[in-house]
């Protein structure tokens, strides 16, 4: 009798933690293989519809890894970006695959290093409003990560369901909301949900080079390169840009702080840190995308919308 009133208590602590904790809350002491894995999302920026970008970095000796990214069923181009050969980064077109009614991206991560870039069109052209909900879902356990939405430039009314939003103003005046998620639990799904109005339906960057032509032909202060008088391109702009981006990163680095400066840099870093390589497999004029950001090419453009690099 004395054995079973020592058990019973046992027991019973034992299916009280169970009860309390749950099948979950045991899950999450499971660590990521990550060490990051931050989210930018890009509505109208150089397309008419939604750029996503997911950068991510693998703990040592966790990969070669094998990533399922839920997208949008009209998700049409995705692009991985990692080191190629002697650190050259090389880029490669995914196809989404469909599967008891989700679609997802099938990753196979074999660098520690990623970048993944994927595209769809939720909106109406004939309408001045703007609506989508982005859910980031894998089968990996995600850790501490942000979720980043930059701010069309053409956008009014704009909302977005973040929580606990850090609001910053990057190159460009151009404005982005990021929350910081504790982790992510394989299918649990994080949601964000966006919505405006495009009453020009003019895309950020199409806005963004407007300004600077604006600027140009007023002839305002910095608008022409020391030396030659000649006014500043496109090109010459974003390359200044990312070379600082890149330099403040290194920076962060040297002085230890990577994954401080990963974290703070991450609206900036997304666009700058990885950039894809040459596709020796095709010519110039046969390239689908810019060697230079990997971004899709317009027909018959000479030069990237995105970066300005010549084809």
């Amino acid at each position: 009798m004395s054995s079973i009133r020592t058990v019973l208590p046992a027991l019973w602590l034992v299916s009280l933690i169970w009860r309390f904790s749950g099948p979950g809350t045991l899950q999450a002491q499971e660590p990521s293989p990550y060490e990051i894995f931050d989210v930018l999302i890009l509505a109208e920026y150089e397309h008419p519809g939604v750029e996503v970008r997911v950068e991510g970095v693998v703990k040592p000796g966790q990969y070669p890894r094998y990533l399922e990214l839920d997208v949008s069923p009209d998700t049409r181009i995705a692009l991985l970006t990692k080191p190629g050969p002697q650190g050259k980064p090389v880029s490669e077109q995914i196809e989404a695959r469909e599967e008891d009614g989700r679609t997802y991206l099938p990753v196979d991560v074999s660098e520690a290093r990623f970048l993944l870039r994927y595209y769809f069109n939720p909106f109406d052209r004939e309408s001045v409003k703007r609506t989508f909900t982005y859910v980031l879902n894998t089968n990996e356990v995600l850790p501490e990560f942000h979720i980043i939405i930059q701010k069309p430039v053409a956008a009014q009314n704009f909302k977005h369901s973040l929580a606990e939003v850090e609001e910053q103003v990057g190159e460009f005046d151009l404005t982005y909301y990021q929350q910081h998620i504790h982790g992510l639990q394989p299918g649990a799904g994080f949601s964000v949900a966006v919505e405006y109005d495009n009453p020009t339906q003019a895309l950020t960057l199409t806005e963004l080079q407007a300004r600077m032509e604006r600027k140009q032909a007023e002839g305002g202060a910095g608008q022409r390169a020391a030396g030659d008088g000649r006014p500043l391109s496109l090109m010459t702009v974003f390359l200044a840009v990312a070379l600082l981006a890149i330099c403040i990163f290194i920076a962060f680095r040297l002085w230890g702080g990577e994954k401080a400066a990963a974290l703070g840099m991450a609206p900036w870093k997304a666009r700058s840190a990885i950039q894809p390589g040459e596709d020796s497999a095709e010519s110039p004029k046969e390239r689908k995308f810019c060697n230079g950001c990997g971004v899709p090419r317009r027909p018959g453009a000479r030069f990237c919308s995105s970066c300005g690099k010549e084809f």
